[in-house]
């Protein structure tokens, strides 16, 4: 090939081994077509745009550019990625352009029924119970601030769960009444633990990610670290809520103060 495009990310590590080792051996261009942060060098030589709600929207805006009209064929998977992208249009990056683009998606016929029920209408009755245990064992901080779920390889065992379809838990988490950072933890291979950060928009858990050694978006931002071999679980949760709620006083304490 002539260029390799990757989506939704402006680094190639985050692609996988596989995709960096073939690009390396075949020493052919990059384009990146994103809306995560990224340095102004980045944003210089390839598609991103950071304001927008979603990378399937940029690859809508690109394929107008190029004068490709929309069929349904093309409309549906961009319109199942703004979805994805945007947690159903709820983030506050999400604006007139979106939905402007998702009329021109839906004008080629699709349903946006197909679209939701095919990411999030395909569960089975143990992701249900899986869900209900989760949230059962949701905690908070004293002033409830702070909001976190707890995803233990025991239970992705137990109720034989794909990882891939508990991305959304954390969001349940977002309807709480004092809530300004929602965090999911998620135990993945190597003990690694996957800590991801969710809020309405007013406050940056983007800067909080970094805090943490990850990033992402202001709305919506992850880190990913090792459990150390002398730390239990729940006592590397404690440490990392501790941090969390200090970058949150930071945070609050700036806007007071501006």
């Amino acid at each position: 090939p002539d260029l390799i495009i990757i989506v939704d990310t402006n680094t190639i590590f985050r692609a996988g081994k596989k995709i960096q080792q073939y690009a390396e051996e075949i020493s052919c261009d990059l384009l990146y077509i994103d809306h995560h942060p990224c340095p102004e060098k980045t944003k210089k030589y390839h598609c991103v745009d950071t304001t927008a709600a979603a990378t399937g929207q940029l690859v809508g805006e690109l394929i107008e550019y190029l004068g490709v009209p929309f069929d349904a064929q093309i409309a549906l998977p961009l319109y199942t990625a703004i979805l994805i992208d945007t947690s159903s249009f709820r983030y506050p990056t999400v604006t007139e352009s979106t939905h402007g683009m998702i009329a021109k998606l839906m004008a080629t016929g699709i349903k946006p029924t197909i679209a939701y029920n095919g990411i999030y209408g395909t569960k089975n009755i143990k992701h249900l119970h899986l869900l209900g245990k989760v949230l059962g064992s949701a905690n908070s901080n004293e002033c409830e601030d702070v909001a976190w779920i707890v995803l233990n390889k025991g239970l992705l065992a137990e109720y034989k769960t794909d990882i891939e379809d508990t991305h959304a838990f954390i969001n349940h988490l977002l309807i709480l009444d004092n809530i300004k950072v929602a965090c999911m933890f998620r135990e993945e291979g190597d003990n690694k633990l996957k800590v991801s950060l969710r809020s309405s928009g007013e406050y940056d858990v983007g800067l909080i990610a970094i805090g943490l050694g990850g990033g992402g978006h202001s709305h919506s931002a992850a880190t990913l670290f090792e459990i150390p071999e002398d730390k239990s679980l729940d006592k590397v949760i404690d440490i990392t809520v501790s941090k969390i709620e200090y970058l949150l006083a930071s945070q609050t304490a700036l806007k007071n103060n501006l």
